[in-house]
């Protein structure tokens, strides 16, 4: 597995890892989508995108992360899955389509925080993202 959920007093707190920031990423996400029952969808008959660049990865994380907990509260959509279009490490930005099924997501993620956020690439490439999210 390359996902983990890491002891925290209130929160949830995720890792993840992948070769690709791709991967880590999309890992982070459904991990995300988990805490949002996620299980439940029975049938994919919502999707929406989102697009970011940022100044910095960080930044990129919780800012495309944010963007998909608004659009799923504005949309109420479950979220599923995440088909990360596109990422560009030196541009900073990030497309990607999250697919998911009608209805109010199980557990409400308040928000995406800074706090204990990590966004590295080690020397062989491999990419480890971790991200705390207030429940």
């Amino acid at each position: 597995m390359t996902r983990k959920f890491l002891p925290h007093m209130s929160d949830v707190l995720i890792e993840t890892y992948g070769k690709t920031f791709e991967s880590a990423y999309q890992e982070l996400c459904i991990g995300m989508f988990s805490q949002m029952g996620r299980d439940s969808v029975k049938k994919e008959s919502e999707s929406f995108s989102v697009n970011q660049k940022a100044n910095t990865l960080d930044e990129l994380v919780v800012n495309s992360l944010s963007e998909i907990l608004a659009e799923c509260e504005i949309e109420r959509v479950i979220p599923k899955k995440v088909n990360v279009k596109e990422f560009d490490e030196a541009e900073k930005s990030i497309s990607l389509d999250v697919i998911g099924g009608t209805g109010i997501p199980r557990n409400i993620i308040k928000a995406v925080t800074y706090h204990e956020l990590k966004v590295e690439k080690d020397k062989k490439g491999n990419w480890t993202i971790r991200v705390l999210f207030d429940i």
